[in-house]
């Protein structure tokens, strides 16, 4: 990953102390408390439970989207 996508990524993860005001936000569908968070070509997956974010991955928009 280059080092600039680390740093937005970064970025991205402490302005979800702003929760739910937060740019590139969706909620998941069939998912109480998930969300997806894009920041290029990367999505962050979470969980948002009593006011505490749960990261459950970071990966390319790409493999996100295969199935298993």
């Amino acid at each position: 990953m280059h080092p600039s996508i680390k740093q937005r990524i970064v970025l991205a993860l402490f302005s979800l102390e702003n929760f739910p005001n937060v740019p590139n936000l969706k909620r998941l569908v069939n998912f109480d408390y998930a969300y997806r968070m894009r920041v290029g070509d990367y999505r962050i997956l979470f969980d948002n439970m009593d006011n505490t974010i749960f990261v459950a991955r970071i990966i390319n928009r790409k493999d996100s989207y295969k199935k298993k």
